[in-house]
């Protein structure tokens, strides 16, 4: 009887499979979808020339006005405890930039100037944590020479050890002296506990963990070993043609050509940097299709969704901007992306209806939820100060469905009535 019900199962599958609609071959695009196309080239170029100004994370407005600041003291007569905190704040604002050699330029000028002038007792409050952040600025000097300029597929696995360790330790020789510092001077609980498990990470990259920390700094090797027995999964990236540099985003693994492999279509949140769709070659390699699928000045996404949004058997890509950014700075408009025969990509957003309402959006999905053999999109939203609904949801029109689809939809509608 089991046995039965699994055969009419799988039967069943294969029929619904084989009345799939045949994938549609396309054309070359009409007029107006490549002037919907360069609309959208058009706001997302807008977006990136306001990243230095509007965006809180990646741009340098605040460097601006240090400087500005800066250049209207007189240093011979300005509070040392004043230059000090410029400098602090400069050292702070590189960091967050990636400017690393700068950020622990003047953390230290913040140091000497302090330490050159006062006790300890006297230092202000924010240098409450410097030595801590110069253990992470440092930190960070060791990894850009490193797990950048060095990268090796142990880089960065926890615990760090044999490919992971460093070659040049200048970077992690100087964190591990910041950290004790910071360990011995600091009054604050949470800045010494956050002190100490650095500090044994510096120690793992320069490969004198366990044995090179004191008993008092050392945490227990247990602590990093797994519960279980699990593998370790080294980064294959690079040999893969996959390592590509920028800030987290989304990732859809899909096939997206249709040859049966799978493809990798990767966007960034860094709003000046393009989208990647990296083609599988069947070799064990990957080939950079960007420029050639059109994607060049589609800017920013922190996530991607994958999904046939106009039914025609190519799976498409949805591109959720805005995120993490607040009020006006991130009203970025979505995208959807009509996957063209898997080599090339067109922003039908504007002729979809999308992008009348433009909010901070992170998450999304996309389905028939009326079963009328077309998906209808529906986004969650960041809340701003003028629109706090979080969901806003979109039917698309873009594309009729087939006959065969229909009745594949109806059979399926009856099916779930009789059940």
């Amino acid at each position: 009887m089991i046995e039965a019900m699994l055969s009419a199962l799988v039967l069943f599958v294969l029929a619904q499979e084989s009345a799939a609609p045949p994938r549609r071959v396309f054309a070359e695009p009409t007029a107006e979808e490549r002037a919907g196309h360069a609309a959208m080239l058009g706001l997302l170029e807008e977006v990136r020339k306001k990243t230095k100004r509007n965006n809180a994370y990646l741009g340098d407005q605040q460097l601006e006005k240090l400087a500005e600041s800066r250049a209207a003291l007189d240093p011979a007569t300005t509070s040392p405890k004043t230059l000090a905190k410029l400098d602090y704040d400069f050292g702070m604002n590189y960091l967050r930039l990636g400017r690393v050699d700068e950020a622990v330029a003047s953390l230290e000028e913040c140091y000497r100037r302090l330490s050159g002038h006062f006790p300890r007792a006297e230092w202000p409050p924010f240098a409450e944590r410097l030595a801590y952040d110069l253990g992470v600025a440092s930190m960070r000097k060791g990894e850009n020479d490193n797990c950048v300029a060095r990268h090796t597929a142990e880089s960065c696995l926890l615990p760090i050890e044999k490919g992971g360790v460093h070659v040049d330790q200048v970077g992690s020789r100087a964190a591990l002296k910041w950290l004790r510092e910071s360990i011995a001077t600091s009054g604050d609980e949470t800045v010494r506990l956050c002190s100490r498990w650095l500090l044994n990470i510096a120690a793992m990259t320069v490969g004198e963990y366990p044995d090179g920390l004191a008993e008092s700094e050392r945490i227990d090797p247990s602590v990093f070993a797994s519960e279980a027995e699990f593998p370790r999964f080294p980064d294959l990236a690079p040999e893969l043609g996959l390592n590509d540099m920028d800030l987290s985003g989304g990732a859809i693994l899909e096939d997206l050509d249709g040859d049966g492999r799978i493809d990798v279509f990767t966007s960034s949140w860094d709003t000046s940097e393009a989208l990647k769709y990296h083609r599988n070659r069947g070799d064990g390699r990957f080939e950079d299709l960007s420029e050639s699928a059109n994607l060049a000045g589609l800017y920013g996404g922190l996530n991607l969704l994958s999904g046939d949004a106009d039914s025609d058997g190519w799976v498409d890509v949805l591109v959720l901007r805005g995120a993490w950014l607040f009020g006006a700075r991130g009203q970025i408009p979505k995208s959807l992306l009509q996957n063209r025969g898997g080599r090339s990509f067109l922003d039908v957003t504007i002729r979809a209806g999308l992008n009348e309402q433009s909010y901070p959006s992170q998450a999304a999905g996309y389905a028939d939820y009326d079963l009328d053999g077309t998906s209808t999109c529906t986004s969650v939203r960041r809340p701003t100060a003028r629109a706090r609904s979080p969901v806003s949801s979109s039917r698309t029109r873009a594309t009729a469905p087939s006959a065969t689809w229909r009745a594949r939809r109806a059979s399926r509608t009856c099916a779930s009535r009789r059940a």
